[in-house]
């Protein structure tokens, strides 16, 4: 099985266009064996790209000469001779299953979302990330999924969707008095996964509703959320993308400005037969479905990342 990031570019003259010109895919060949990239990020200088993987790796692209290298991990029970390449859920359970990625500039800190660790960061050599935060008052994070950092403002927003508690973004503070803490930002009517900042300082979420039903329909919505947490603005994109999961939400500069939110060109989608992995070290359950094509973060170029499995 063969893994591949595939990067959608347009030129960023084009971003204020109202009319999106056609798409180009590169594709960038993961490790052999390598599946399940989740999310991208771009260090300060525009290297990369960082991206998560389903062995419990975040890797590091190096160029066309080199490929992909591995420059952190979530677990200290990680082996590269056990876990490299495997996609088996039971050692992805302990082994560390890395989603969200995203760094942090005044730092060149990398923070990652973890499912069994919670959310982690590691300096900009990378190695063995440090877990900050696994949870609240002795609870576990049900599921520590995407994450993004304001930059000017020193959080990191990142999505806790479990199998119970499953609509909620939590706030973590790295500076200030309310440093190394964190709190429930929002609480959603769907189910989140991504979370992505715009230019005007709110938030953009893919929510997933589900109609409870015989059949359940899930509805694909995209939501707009202010700094306060409040959503200000909710689109249900279920004609575009039919009983399926949304997986993340980009926009593009002309779309945030209008205060708007995309759609073809800012969502990617998943199948609706994803299983949510258990609380944090719980009995290994099914990992995250490695068919979902996710876009990636918006580099200085405007480039836009579509990650996916051959």
């Amino acid at each position: 099985m063969i893994g591949i990031l595939i990067v959608l570019i347009f030129s960023s003259s084009l971003a204020y266009s109202s009319q999106l010109p056609p798409l180009q895919f590169k594709k960038l060949q993961l490790p052999q064996q390598t599946v399940g990239p989740d999310s991208t990020a771009f260090d300060l200088k525009g290297n990369g790209p960082y991206t998560s993987v389903a062995d419990g790796r975040v890797l590091k692209y190096q160029g066309p000469n080199i490929g992909f290298i591995d420059f952190a991990t979530t677990s200290p029970l990680r082996t590269k001779e056990e876990c490299d390449g495997t996609n088996d859920p039971n050692l992805l359970i302990t082994r560390g299953r890395p989603l969200g990625v995203g760094f942090y500039y005044k730092t060149g800190d990398l923070y990652i979302t973890d499912i069994n660790y919670g959310l982690l960061s590691v300096g900009s050599n990378g190695g063995l990330a440090t877990q900050l935060v696994s949870g609240i008052d002795g609870v576990p994070f049900a599921f520590a999924d995407a994450l993004d950092v304001d930059q000017i403002g020193g959080v990191i927003y990142f999505i806790d969707s479990g199998l119970i508690l499953r609509t909620r973004i939590r706030r973590f503070w790295l500076k200030g008095p309310k440093a190394n803490s964190t709190e429930i930002f929002a609480n959603l009517t769907g189910h989140p996964d991504n979370i992505k900042r715009t230019i005007l300082g709110d938030y953009c979420v893919a929510v997933n509703i589900v109609k409870q039903q015989q059949t359940p329909t899930i509805f694909a919505l995209a939501q707009r959320v202010d700094v306060l947490g409040n959503v200000v603005l909710s689109l249900n994109l279920t004609a575009q993308y039919p009983n399926s999961f949304s997986e993340k939400k980009m926009t593009t500069s002309t779309e945030q400005q209008n205060g708007s939110v995309g759609t073809t060109a800012g969502m990617a989608t998943a199948s609706s037969s994803r299983t949510t992995p258990a609380p944090a070290m719980a009995p290994a359950e099914k990992p995250k479905n490695e068919d979902i094509p996710v876009l990636g973060e918006e580099t200085p170029e405007n480039e836009r990342f579509v990650i996916t499995k051959a």
